[in-house]
């Protein structure tokens, strides 16, 4: 059977940042998919996630899933800490936010 391939490099001058991506990320890895193996490694500036999979689509879904997870991560690890101050904030009452599902 074919194998279908993918990988994600995330490269990033932020040693910790790339540092706290990886370990958010590694437990994704210890569960695959059956059908379908990846390998996460990182450098002090690049992470990369290596898919391959016997299916394109379990590839497809799994790209998908390590994508939104990074973003997710990002979100939280820069806009997080800001976030949790303002609506802690004295004027948190005035502060509102509407999030909408992707």
């Amino acid at each position: 059977m074919k194998k279908h391939e993918a990988k994600i490099t995330i490269k990033h001058d932020n040693k910790n940042f790339i540092k706290s991506l990886y370990k958010a990320l590694l437990p994704e890895t210890l569960y695959p998919l059956q059908g379908c193996e990846t390998r996460i490694s990182h450098e002090e500036t690049m992470i990369t996630i290596a898919m391959i999979c016997n299916r394109i689509n379990l590839l497809r879904g799994l790209l998908n899933s390590y994508l939104s997870n990074v973003s997710m991560i990002m979100h939280v690890i820069y806009e997080g800490v800001n976030d949790v101050a303002a609506e802690t904030s004295p004027r948190s009452a005035t502060n509102t936010r509407t999030v909408s599902g992707a």
